[in-house]
């Protein structure tokens, strides 16, 4: 990751991939989508996902809102989440 610093979006979902990710994941990138569903990971999201700032637990807990819904499935459902000013956005499945 660390030589990735302009990823923006991060989709390995349904892939049945193991094992954990690693804690400097996403510390350096502009991160502002992340599925890694459908896997077998292992332990705990890195604390470093959410470190460039794009990302963090208040902003998505307050945007689970039947208003910001955009799909759902039999996996669970899909929200809109504003992460800054600008009024940029990225898709978080709850499930």
């Amino acid at each position: 990751m660390d030589r990735l610093p302009n990823l923006t979006s991060f989709r390995v979902f349904r892939n049945k991939l193991t094992g954990f990710l690693a804690p400097k994941f996403g510390l350096h990138s502009r991160l502002g989508e992340f599925d890694v569903s459908e896997n077998q990971f292992s332990g705990q999201l890195p604390e470093n996902l959410c470190a460039a700032g794009v990302l963090d637990e208040g902003n998505i807990l307050s945007n689970l809102t039947k208003n910001n819904l955009i799909g759902s499935g039999g996996l669970g459902k899909v929200y809109r989440i504003t992460i800054n000013r600008s009024g940029e956005s990225v898709s978080m499945k709850k499930i």
